[in-house]
């Protein structure tokens, strides 16, 4: 820009290349130029001269822009790795928090079986106790003798405290004659 506004300007434009200096950055020298320095004309080795100097400050003020871009775009893709990092840890921390309470549902259904086992465990031990009750009385029943009740038809009179036996389970063969009639009558 500075190239083609000289080409343009001409000599002209020298007097003041002091005010255009403040814009594009320092020339070489003092920063403040004096007001001789802007009134006197420059030479055209000094106008290339400082038209170089500021194509190379240019340069220079690209290659930090460059620079800043590309530290830009790193630290664009340190934000994004570290997001997703983030992200990933928050799905781990969901997912443990996840298999936590499936871990507990699971052990509070296993106390709860176990419970319940306990407790069919102790009805069956109960059962077990009475069938076992039951057998044994129906055992006692069984070895007593089988025709108390038939007294009453020898007194010709209603049964007495005696009768009150009662047979649980009938035997599985009938008495015969002789263990039915031979002790009632020997008692009677």
């Amino acid at each position: 820009t500075l190239r083609l506004g000289a080409r343009a300007l001409g000599a002209r434009m020298a007097p003041c290349y002091s005010f255009v200096s403040k814009i594009v950055g320092p020339a070489e020298g003092p920063a403040e130029a004096s007001e001789a320095a802007c009134e006197a004309p420059l030479t055209g080795e000094e106008l290339a001269r400082r038209l170089k100097e500021s194509e190379r400050q240019l340069e220079l003020a690209a290659q930090a822009a460059a620079q800043s871009s590309q530290r830009l775009q790193e630290l664009e893709q340190f934000l994004f790795e570290r997001d997703t990092r983030i992200a990933q840890l928050q799905e781990a921390l969901e997912s443990r928090s996840a298999d936590e309470e499936a871990r507990g549902a699971a052990e509070a259904a296993r106390d709860d079986a176990e419970r319940r086992a306990r407790g069919l465990e102790e009805k069956l031990t109960e059962m077990s106790r009475t069938v076992a009750q039951l057998e044994a009385a129906a055992a006692a029943a069984s070895s007593s003798a089988p025709c108390v009740v038939s007294v009453s038809r020898y007194q010709n009179s209603p049964p007495r405290a005696a009768t009150r036996v009662v047979i649980a389970s009938p035997p599985r063969r009938a008495p015969s004659v002789a263990a039915c009639t031979s002790p009632v009558l020997a008692r009677a």
